[in-house]
């Protein structure tokens, strides 16, 4: 985030908007809000898994330690 507010703040403080610096700065600006996002999304998608994975896992340990024999179906 910080990085991103300099970025902005040398394209206005420099008054390259329209020039290939101004084009640069705005671009990595860009680039690297979209890894930031990515990043977040990632992070998001990773606490999905690990909470899919417990679920499994609750459900794999009551499958192997129960006494009768068990089936499993979705709706």
């Amino acid at each position: 985030m910080a990085i991103s507010r300099v970025y902005e703040n040398v394209i206005i403080y420099l008054g390259h908007k329209k020039d290939e610096l101004g084009l640069l700065l705005a671009n990595l600006a860009t680039m690297q809000q979209n890894l930031l996002n990515m990043t977040e999304d990632l992070k998001q998608k990773m606490a999905l898994q690990k909470v899919q994975a417990l679920e499994n896992n609750r459900t794999k340990q009551a499958l192997d330690n129960a006494a009768a024999p068990v089936m499993l179906t979705s709706q």
